[in-house]
């Protein structure tokens, strides 16, 4: 670990997100590294996404030794780019947080670099996450899913330690049969039912039943439809919501407000303000947030570019981090 004042460079993550690689470099605070890099070796990318490089240990010019890239090589290349295309450049990261890790004598800045591909048409395109809007890990396979506002989807397969599957995000329906097309951008929440097969889907005030991943015979309905108790304020409008299987309750969220219910039925005394029993919830998610999922034995919750996951209904240190990290 570099001593505090030392000009040191250190890899702090690596995203498998799709669209333009992005590499997240940290340097110390006041250094704004702005350069587009045009890298044509894609195993370079695979070995970063690969080596899942969360943390500040491993020195970052030597992780480029190591793979053998010649990164001023490289750099001398992205000279080359008409200006329209540098663009992309470096844009600073929201999480300083994560750089400012205690455990770090150094005070690092995260800085992302965009690494477009020769010839994709991602190339010079700014590097920018999909707004997401619902998520839902299915009781079968374990997989879990982001619905984003554009349209599309993608799938993170339970085994997945980070990043998305191949092949996303792909455009709605994809394998989710029976969905109406104007739901494809304006999916607001979705919940495995319990522990079954069985799934719900919000959009504005109406709502949908799912046998897995097919919607079934007589919906979308309004709300509140099967759904018992429900906030009058909320108006039929769901923003998030999980179930959580330690207690075996659902969780659905409005703004700044949340419900429990138990099976289709909200508890008595809810809804309550957040954070509430929410432990260690940051105040910008405690106003409102746009998805959540319950995956691998920990709550996940996503409001705009950032996520925060939680051990039970504790905040993990570390968190919020951005998607472009997603699931670690």
């Amino acid at each position: 670990m570099a001593a505090s004042g030392t000009a040191a460079t250190t890899l702090s993550a690596a995203s498998a997100f799709a669209g333009p690689e992005v590499i997240i470099v940290g340097s110390i605070i006041g250094v704004v590294v702005s350069v587009v890099l045009l890298v044509e070796d894609n195993e370079f990318h695979d070995a970063m996404n690969r080596d899942r490089l969360t943390h500040y240990s491993k020195p970052f010019v030597q992780y480029i030794e190591d793979q053998r890239v010649d990164i001023l090589k490289i750099m001398e290349k992205s000279k080359s780019l008409p200006e329209n295309e540098r663009t992309a450049g470096v844009e600073l990261l929201l999480a300083f947080n994560d750089a400012l890790d205690p455990q770090n004598s150094s005070k690092y800045l995260p800085v992302t670099i965009s690494l477009p591909v020769k010839g994709s048409s991602t190339a010079g395109a700014s590097t920018t996450v999909k707004r997401v809007t619902a998520a839902l890990t299915r009781a079968s396979g374990g997989a879990t899913y982001l619905f984003y506002s554009d349209g599309s989807y993608a799938r993170t397969s339970k085994n997945r330690s980070s990043g998305i599957d191949s092949g996303y995000p792909a455009a709605l329906p994809g394998g989710w049969g029976g969905i109406a097309t104007n739901w494809f951008n304006n999916i607001d929440a979705a919940l495995p039912y319990q522990s079954t097969t069985q799934g719900y889907m919000w959009s504005g005030g109406d709502y949908l039943k799912l046998n897995d991943t097919r919607v079934q015979s007589g919906y979308p309905k309004n709300m509140p439809g099967g759904w018992k108790n429900m906030p009058s304020q909320w108006q039929g409008h769901v923003d998030a919501a999980i179930y959580y299987p330690a207690n075996e309750k659902h969780y659905m969220f409005k703004g700044n407000e949340y419900i429990r219910l138990t099976g289709v039925t909200v508890d008595t005394g809810y809804p309550a303000k957040l954070p509430g029993g929410w432990r260690g919830m940051p105040s910008h998610f405690a106003s409102g947030i746009d998805a959540a999922t319950f995956r691998n034995n920990h709550t996940y919750m996503i409001k705009g570019p950032e996520y925060i996951r939680f051990t039970g209904t504790q905040i993990d240190s570390g968190y919020p981090k951005l998607m472009t990290v997603w699931p670690l």
